[in-house]
């Protein structure tokens, strides 16, 4: 985990802090390089191909599914030929995200509340206030809010042009994958799958 620290205090600079977390790449976070950097669609494909499950390591993720309760997407700009873009989150307690992957992996920075990150072959993340968790590339994944009140997470991004953020691949919710896909990301998502 990375720590915001101070950055937290001012909405606006989380803002800039979490698309530069995403631009710089740090580490396998997904940002491809310009110098074969991938397409929309060969980014597409791949999330496509992730076999659906119901399970993460093994056991089915605490919480009920369902979509964030509002959402805003606060900065999109074009990069070195990809888009960087960063939406504010509000997640529920006791809901979490369907398991998914991101084409080109991420970051997810807390603003308020709390986070469990649950990814498929590492051992669960949590995340407090000014702490970041690295979403990988083509990796299945859910995000849990154990509240006691809601999460507001900041998620960024560094996609080619087009390509979906994220695809859902927990069996049973892939028609919820839409609310995310090419950018569309609508404020007051209220949504939940049965």
């Amino acid at each position: 985990m990375t720590r915001l620290g101070a950055l937290l205090a001012l909405p606006a600079a989380v803002i800039s802090a979490a698309a530069l977390v995403g631009a710089a790449g740090c580490g396998d976070g997904g940002s491809p390089s310009t110098t074969g950097a991938p397409t929309a669609a060969g980014v597409d494909a791949a999330a496509d191909a992730i076999p659906l499950t119901t399970t993460l390591n093994g056991t089915r993720p605490p919480g009920r599914v369902s979509l964030v309760s509002a959402s805003a997407e606060e900065l999109v700009l074009d990069r070195d030929g990809q888009q960087v873009r960063v939406y504010r989150d509000v997640r529920p307690a006791g809901t979490r995200a369907p398991i998914h992957v991101h084409g080109a992996g991420g970051w997810t920075c807390v603003v308020k509340g709390q986070a469990i990150m649950f990814v498929e072959g590492a051992k669960p993340s949590r995340a407090g206030v000014g702490e970041c968790v690295n979403m990988p590339p083509l990796t299945p994944m859910s995000n849990y809010n154990p509240g006691p009140g809601p999460a507001t997470l900041l998620d960024s991004f560094v996609t080619p042009p087009g390509a979906a953020v994220w695809r859902i691949v927990e069996d049973g919710y892939t028609d919820l994958g839409n609310e995310f896909a090419h950018g569309y990301h609508p404020s007051r998502q209220g949504a939940s799958a049965p």
